[in-house]
């Protein structure tokens, strides 16, 4: 089965799908965990504690192990992993590929279909994925994550605490929540080096920033509808002061930024801003640098409750 059945037979219905699922509890005894320090295929019944291959019903757990980074094959005939309404929870450095692509991701036929991704890496090091992913919601407490595939996914909570790294390099639709990165280490703490790179052209719902980075690529579009930007440069402690890199173009339909220090809230007018070939408007916006460019569409914005 190729992936654009796997994307009709799975992806088509996945509401539904998690709808029904997303009730089910993954006890103890619905979680089977992947052998300590193992690498090879997900289909080798000696790669799992107990020797069973998960099934569509199942959980399934990588516990901590080792520094190293373990490659997992889930080549299946097209087939792919399939467990809608259910839970991946990885905590180590994992990378899944499709041995039949030979090493290269966008010729992979296989796909992994959860409910919930939790991707928790070790050592500096996040989780890969050489294949295309299907979740409602997709999350890390630390390292982040990297997709060479393209995702479909209702919601990337990029929420986590430590090292985190995440980068999207295929073409997708990710509604992303959230980016706040190593909130444990700033405005207020250490140096930080998190981000958030979109390295493809990509399409988000509504993005609340937080803290840590995000990053355009040169020749990449990111469409967002509404943006909310928690400013925090006007800090004398901050050690983040340009957490938006643009080098590609970023065209928001509204673009609302909550100076944190001053508790002012307020939207930017439409038009460009950015580099200086592009730049139609005179605001200059200090958090947004490397010269790429900002279309802002629509400077309406009605202010949330609680804020005057």
């Amino acid at each position: 089965m190729k992936l654009s059945s796997i994307i009709n037979k799975h992806v088509i219905g996945l509401s539904f799908l998690i709808g029904v699922c997303a009730a089910q509890s993954g006890g103890p005894e619905d979680t089977i965990t992947w052998i300590n320090d193992s690498n090879g295929s997900w289909f080798d019944i000696n790669n799992w504690v107990g020797g069973q291959v998960p099934e569509a019903g199942n959980d399934v757990f990588f516990e901590s192990g080792n520094l190293a980074v373990e490659t997992i094959d889930i080549d299946n005939g097209g087939d792919g992993v399939m467990h809608p309404g259910r839970l991946l929870r990885i905590e180590r450095k994992v990378t899944f590929n499709d041995d039949s692509a030979l090493g290269a991701p966008l010729a992979a036929d296989e796909a992994m279909v959860f409910d919930r991704i939790q991707a928790n890496g070790r050592g500096g090091r996040g989780v890969t994925f050489n294949v295309p992913v299907v979740a409602n919601t997709i999350t890390s407490n630390r390292h982040g994550a990297k997709f060479n595939r393209e995702i479909t996914v209702n919601e990337i909570l990029a929420r986590s605490e430590h090292q985190d790294k995440w980068e999207i390099n295929a073409g997708s639709t990710a509604p992303i929540q959230y980016i706040e990165l190593d909130q444990n280490r700033g405005p207020d703490g250490d140096t930080i080096s998190s981000f958030l790179a979109i390295q493809s052209d990509l399409e988000v719902v509504d993005l609340n920033h937080i803290w840590g980075t995000l990053r355009i690529k040169e020749g990449v579009t990111a469409l967002v509808n509404e943006y909310f930007y928690f400013d925090y440069t006007n800090r004398d402690e901050n050690n983040n002061i340009n957490p938006i890199q643009l080098a590609g173009e970023m065209l928001v339909d509204r673009f609302v930024v909550f100076d944190v220090e001053n508790g002012d809230l307020f939207f930017l007018d439409p038009g460009t801003y950015g580099s200086l070939e592009n730049q139609t408007t005179d605001f200059q916006v200090d958090f947004i640098t490397r010269g790429g460019v900002l279309n802002v569409v629509s400077g309406e914005f009605v202010f949330t409750d609680g804020f005057e």
